[in-house]
């Protein structure tokens, strides 16, 4: 496992179906090393807090091995880096191989898993398709946030370790099955007592189910 880039955004506006808002969905490769702190990346800047950044969403990473199935759905569209706004585009990673409260050591950082990236109106806007977030929900290719446990730096071509598995064995992709209801209750349970799973994250996966919602934004 490995960082494949490393990229952060600032603020710009964006054309989407609830009119011109902010967004840092569009991000820069960086090719030097980034300093990391508890809030995240250095550079690194989110238009509305109040649904990204944060202690518990402080990166984003995105698997690699999802951007061809992406230009698949898209018609073959060529696919920037950073497509999802991910901070840390990475190989050898996916959301059935991390589990939530799994502790990474990249580059001379520690970083823990905490929950999916979930799509909104803004990647709707992004990726030119009022189906996409249903997509990425279905497929539970959603990519992840995390926590930045001990400050550091990292950068492209640094290894990912787990260096700390969490017990509970619960996948980023099993809490997307879940809010799409494909989980049984059971297994639900399971995700809700996990430690490391924010309230927030907790308290959203119950309304949806109850909602049963259908991935629309």
């Amino acid at each position: 496992m490995k960082v494949i880039a490393v990229t952060v955004g600032v603020p710009a506006p964006l054309n989407t179906a609830r009119g011109q808002v902010l967004s840092s969905i569009t991000k820069q490769p960086v090719i030097e090393r980034v300093r990391v702190s508890f809030s995240g990346l250095t550079g690194d800047q989110q238009a509305d807090r109040s649904v990204h950044g944060g202690a518990n969403k402080a990166i984003c990473l995105m698997p690699s091995e999802h951007y061809p199935r992406w230009s698949e759905f898209l018609n073959g569209a060529s696919l920037p880096t950073a497509f999802f706004g991910e901070n840390l585009t990475a190989a050898g990673v996916s959301e059935r191989s991390l589990f939530i409260g799994d502790v990474l050591e990249v580059g001379t950082t520690r970083l823990m898993v905490r929950s999916p990236r979930l799509p909104c109106y803004k990647f709707v806007a992004r990726a030119g398709r009022n189906d996409a977030a249903r997509f990425m929900l279905n497929e539970a290719m959603t990519g992840l946030y995390l926590s930045v446990e001990e400050e550091g730096e990292l950068g492209a071509g640094d290894a990912i370790r787990v260096v700390v598995p969490h017990p509970d064995r619960v996948s980023i992709a099993d809490y997307v099955d879940a809010m799409m209801q494909k989980l049984p209750s059971d297994r639900v349970e399971k995700i809700l007592r996990n430690d490391a799973l924010p309230d927030d994250r907790k308290q959203l996966l119950v309304r949806r189910i109850e909602a049963r919602y259908d991935g629309s934004v």
